[in-house]
């Protein structure tokens, strides 16, 4: 998802990443798209890792986002999509957000 993103920045209004990542000096592609991420602490398959840092330089970057970590007691291993899909709010969310065009 945040490579997509990346790729085509302007074709989506908003993104939501489940248990991904990508290389933090690209940032500057999707700093202004709002983002709400998802990824589990045990993830057996992406590290918790990718998710963190990525987060981490988009806000380094003035870029704002929403990031869901579900803890270990949670097990939820590399099915972090699971619970993100549930969450009504971020459901809501998602439908409020307007495409909007960066140069």
């Amino acid at each position: 998802m945040f490579n997509m993103n990346m790729e085509h920045p302007d074709l989506f209004a908003a993104m939501v990443p489940i248990a991904g990542g990508a290389d933090p000096a690209k940032v500057h592609l999707i700093d202004h798209k709002p983002i709400w991420a998802f990824h589990a602490e045990d993830d057996s398959v992406i590290p918790v890792s990718y998710s963190r840092n990525i987060i981490n330089a988009i806000e380094n970057a003035g870029g704002k986002t929403i990031y869901t970590e579900y803890g270990t007691e949670m097990n939820y291993d590399h099915a972090s999509w699971v619970l993100a899909y549930e969450n009504e709010e971020m459901i809501e969310w998602i439908f409020q957000q307007v495409k909007s065009f960066h140069n």
